[in-house]
């Protein structure tokens, strides 16, 4: 455990017994303060230099988008929590050699957009403008926290011919259980952050229902690919079969070893896998 953590485990003990509704407001803080940007990788920069860059204007901040290809049989990307759309780059230039175009974008906060903060909403939303942008998808590939807002866009209309999820989430309130376990938070602690995360969204009812994969699952009519590592520490392999089973009849699994949770999306095999899985739309 790092020295970091343990201190912050710390202090939220002391802090829940002397001064819980503050140790509550720190928490959420924590909860929801994304860090510092991540910026383009080595292995990144040459396929993300190619691509063209264009931006939104979201909630006042720029969120950047970017496009690769001449726009046929475009497939949609989806970056996880504290991330950026050229973690994909593997995979874009896989998609561009067998002849698709790639669209992704930087959420909020996130690699080279505006902001410090972000929600599954904002996601969500910029995804449907990408849709009316480039749609209808060939396919869509979304990574850990990203397939939440993926399913939630498709959910609202956006029309996507097959779908992969990547080491990802399936239970919107697997968010919460997992944060307040790496954090060690008491019972009385999580039910507060539960009830400051509903706040995030006050028009909305039964959140961790609603923005769950498996809501109105029978609204996704095409095939969907399921991969995960046995080696995620992040996201563990049970939301992954659950993913699986909201799609029966249409859904196949692939489960790897030794990636963890973000390197999995350089694994030459799963890339193929993944280009393979596309385009069987077109076969």
């Amino acid at each position: 455990m790092s020295i970091a953590l343990s201190t912050v485990k710390a202090g939220l003990r002391v802090a829940s017994v002397v001064a819980p509704g503050l140790a509550g407001k720190w928490t959420f803080a924590l909860f929801c303060k994304l860090r510092t940007p991540s910026r383009v990788r080595p292995n990144e920069a040459e396929i993300h230099a190619q691509a063209q860059v264009e931006s939104i204007e979201y909630n006042g901040r720029r969120v950047v988008t970017y496009q690769w290809g001449d726009g046929t049989k475009p497939v949609l990307v989806v970056h996880g929590w504290e991330s950026r759309g050229s973690r994909y780059a593997p995979l874009v230039a896989e998609l561009l050699a067998r002849g698709y175009s790639a669209v992704t974008f930087d959420a909020p906060g996130n690699g080279d957009s505006e902001g410090n903060r972000t929600t599954l909403l904002e996601y969500a939303d910029i995804i449907e403008k990408l849709y009316e942008r480039h749609g209808p998808f060939q396919a869509a590939v979304a990574h850990s926290f990203g397939s939440l807002a993926l399913f939630h866009a498709m959910r609202k209309g956006v029309k996507v011919d097959r779908v992969v999820t990547v080491n990802a989430v399936c239970d919107f309130d697997y968010l919460v259980h997992r944060f307040s376990e790496e954090l060690g938070l008491s019972e009385r602690l999580r039910k507060d952050l539960s009830r400051r995360f509903e706040g995030l969204f006050p028009q909305e009812q039964d959140i961790y229902r609603r923005f769950s994969v498996p809501y109105q699952a029978d609204r996704v009519t095409g095939p969907v690919l399921v991969i995960h590592d046995e080696d995620d520490r992040r996201i563990e392999m049970s939301q992954a079969k659950k993913i699986a089973a909201a799609f029966p009849g249409q859904s196949r699994m692939i489960t790897t070893q030794g990636f963890g949770h973000s390197k999995i999306l350089t694994d030459p095999k799963t890339l193929t896998a993944i280009a393979d899985f596309v385009s069987e739309s077109t076969v």
